[in-house]
């Protein structure tokens, strides 16, 4: 809802202003409390000063969850007076922040609250004091609840980094002593001549051979001969087999290799393919068959033709030369 405000809501031919208000249906503690902001200014705008009318008004930029809370509080009071308005504020803020929201919200400050390294000194500082500001409007609390200078300066300082912190040792200044305006001219000047916190390193290529820790000192010994690779060249320090570099890429090309021929060939072609050799398996065992087959016929016939014709000369042979010795020593005789 855009709001039209009068710069003097008490005269009605005084300038007037746009107040553009979200209607708060539910979100985060933050956004509630900016909701409640703009509702206050736009409520000093319109001239609201009464319970009603400030009722009235509220009820106007609320939505689901919120306005059920709103007016469920609302009908515990036989009146719309200021104070009840009040209380009914406090019990919407209740139902929106967490429980014990003030107390986790100072130890988180406290405890945790570090400058990114992306931001600058001034807008982290900005936002600080910012959060610590709101700590008044949190349920139950009011302006003492805000953080003292003195611990705001503590938290500021835990949460800048440590070489500033051992800079400000250095020169002796201790930030409870300053202002907050001081302390951010101090962090400012570290931040103009200290870029290593904030610009981030530039990584280093872990697989890079130019990487001073993957340096090796070459191998003097054998005469000052240093070890030989055949990607890093001579007096390298490791041979071609020690070479990491060389085994790593061997590795990623044995992976590419496996993964390709697990998934590369579809199951459709695993089957042809299969199919195929069971085919050509068969044909060569029917093939071998038929030659083991045509081996012994031929063997078969050797033995039986051959074989015995040889045989029966040899026989033949025997006897002859057996009668021809007997005659022989019958003669003699």
């Amino acid at each position: 809802m855009v709001l039209k405000c009068r710069m003097n809501p008490s005269d009605s031919t005084s300038q007037t202003y746009e107040l553009p208000v979200p209607y708060f249906k539910t979100g985060t503690p933050e956004e509630y409390l900016k909701w409640r902001s703009n509702v206050d200014k736009g409520m000093r705008g319109y001239g609201a000063t009464t319970g009603p009318s400030k009722y009235s008004f509220t009820r106007r930029l609320l939505e689901g969850d919120a306005l059920a809370v709103f007016d469920l509080k609302r009908s515990e009071y036989a009146s719309e007076t200021n104070e009840n308005y009040q209380e009914t504020m406090e019990h919407l803020g209740s139902h929106v922040f967490p429980t014990k929201a003030l107390q986790k919200q100072k130890r988180y400050m406290r405890r945790v609250l570090r400058k990114p390294r992306d931001l600058t000194t001034r807008d982290y500082v900005a936002r600080v004091c910012e959060i610590n500001n709101l700590l008044a409007s949190f349920p139950g609390a009011d302006e003492n609840s805000k953080l003292p200078d003195d611990e705001l300066l503590d938290i500021l300082e835990f949460g800048m980094p440590n070489s500033w912190q051992r800079a400000m040792t250095l020169q002796d200044f201790d930030p409870v002593e300053h202002t907050v305006s001081e302390f951010v001219s101090f962090c400012e000047r570290l931040e103009a001549t200290d870029t290593e916190d904030v610009i981030p390193k530039k990584k280093e290529d872990k697989n890079s051979s130019n990487s001073s820790s993957k340096k090796r000192k070459p191998n003097t010994q054998n005469g000052g001969s240093g070890l030989d690779c055949i990607l890093h060249g001579d007096n390298c320090g490791h041979t071609t087999h020690e070479c990491r570099t060389l085994r790593a890429q061997a590795e990623k090309m044995k992976q590419k290799y496996k993964s390709k021929s697990s998934s590369g060939v579809s199951k459709e072609t695993q089957a042809i393919f299969q199919e195929a050799m069971a085919a050509f398996t068969k044909k060569q065992k029917a093939k071998k068959k038929k030659a083991v087959e045509k081996e012994l016929q031929a063997f078969e016939n050797l033995s039986v033709t051959s074989d015995l014709e040889h045989e029966d000369e040899a026989s033949h042979t025997g006897l002859t030369d057996a009668s021809v010795d007997l005659d022989s020593t019958d003669l003699s005789r």
